[in-house]
């Protein structure tokens, strides 16, 4: 964004920050009306060149009212961070935020500072709820739960990665609003684990859905944080869906429920734990199996590389550094906290290189599909044995699926099996 020469880098706030629901697709923050909201345009702008820009006659469709506030001019400045706050009375208790951002990104972050998409921190009365990037040029809503009583309260948010250079990129924050609402009073809000297996053929939820069954449990892992906080963008998603394996095969047409793998659940700050339930809910697992399955693969370390073997030359140089064995031709071909086993002719989980590794969403997002793949009837190639609504064969089937019912998806089945009575992450020393 540019004019008259001058830099138009920043934020662009539609609207509000908004303390509510991540629900765009679900429905929920459409029929709840928020207990407040707050236009961009009556922010304070402060830092970098002090420019910004307020304009009330944007396409209401695509902002809150069609009000937006801009802000640019940041980048080689030496000035701070531009923030926009505002301070006001909250009329009532929120106990969620939502905030829908879209990024304008550098598509090569080589040529450039602190990364490709835009980076913004969300804060209330000085601390910082939401700290993330935008990874898409579409809106998207991230969101943060939060306990917030009435009274008097500073929101603000803080874009502080700003870049442009002629001939390289122009990267901008836009965020819509910012918006309070109370999902108590929204039925079934209270805890609500998934014990049961979602019956055969259902559609999965959406991302937002599913995040909002999420109950937070503090972190465990503390070395998964930042795969944890890993959402893939747009081209990342775009090529995880249009690789091809020596077949021509794509993942969709290999398994139909590809097309749903996202990896991008919508939380802030998510724990292991929070992840584990949002692909629970989401494909219709029980947690509890879930969290079993995933201490038997790695104990619930994304870090955990498996099946060491000796490769190609010309396969050895496509894994990542981590997972390669230096001195040697071998690598470690599965990874990520539910062992995604990749080969670069994508013969075998095509195309999840390297979200697998980058991001414990799209690791657990494509274990899910993976997962509910065989026990909706989908396997046309499973053999004798195999039918719809196995539940443990399904489980063991993310071992070894080649016979149905081998030894190793069966002796499989009794790690996981034993994980789940004796359910090790509840212990100190997990």
């Amino acid at each position: 964004m540019r004019a008259e020469g001058k830099i138009w880098q920043g934020i662009v706030l539609a609207g509000v920050v908004a303390l509510g629901l991540a629900v765009p697709c679900s429905g929920f923050a459409d029929a709840l009306p928020p207990v407040a909201q707050y236009q961009a345009a009556d922010f304070d702008v402060t830092g970098g060149s002090h420019q910004y820009l307020r304009k009330t006659d944007n396409d209401p469709r695509f902002t809150s009212g069609g009000s937006l506030l801009l802000m640019f001019g940041t980048y080689g400045t030496g000035s701070p961070p531009q923030t926009a706050s505002i301070t006001t009375d909250t009329p009532a208790y929120a106990d969620k935020l939502i905030v829908p951002v879209r990024g304008e990104d550098c598509p090569d972050p080589a040529k450039t500072t602190f990364g490709r998409w835009p980076h913004f921190v969300v804060s209330i009365d000085g601390t910082e709820v939401i700290s993330t990037f935008a990874t898409s040029r579409r809106w998207k809503k991230t969101s943060a739960n939060i306990d917030l009583p009435p009274g008097r309260h500073t929101f603000a948010i803080t874009y502080d990665n700003d870049f442009w250079q002629e001939g390289i990129c122009d990267r901008n924050l836009r965020v819509n609003y910012f918006a309070l609402y109370d999902l108590r009073t929204v039925p079934g809000r209270d805890a609500h684990p998934q014990t049961t297996w979602a019956q055969v053929g259902s559609k999965p939820l959406s991302d937002e859905r599913a995040a909002f069954l999420v109950t937070h449990v503090p972190e465990n892992r503390p070395e998964n944080v930042a795969a944890n906080d890993y959402q893939p963008s747009d081209d990342e998603l775009r090529a995880f869906l249009n690789s091809r394996d020596p077949n021509g095969i794509g993942p969709v047409q290999y398994n139909p429920l590809a097309r749903y793998v996202t990896g991008r659940p919508g939380l802030s700050n998510p724990s292991t734990d929070d992840l584990i339930q949002w692909a629970a809910h989401k494909w219709g697992i029980p947690e509890d199996v879930v969290r079993a399955q995933l201490a038997t693969e790695t104990r619930w370390r994304q870090s955990t590389l498996g099946d060491q073997a000796t490769v190609s030359p010309d396969w050895y140089g496509q894994y990542p550094l981590q997972a390669r064995i230096a001195g040697t031709s071998d690598v470690y071909q599965s990874m990520g906290i539910a062992q995604i086993k990749w080969l670069p002719d994508n013969s075998l989980h095509i195309g999840t290189e390297p979200l697998r590794w980058k991001s414990v969403a799209f690791n657990l997002d494509f274990y899910g599909a993976t997962v509910r793949y065989y026990y909706d009837g989908l396997c046309k190639w499973c053999t004798t044995g195999y039918s719809a609504g196995q539940d443990w064969n399904s489980i063991g089937a993310w071992f070894n699926p080649q016979p149905w019912l081998n030894f190793g998806q069966l002796d499989y089945i009794l790690k996981v099996k034993s994980n789940l009575a004796n359910r090790p992450w509840e212990s100190p020393g997990f």
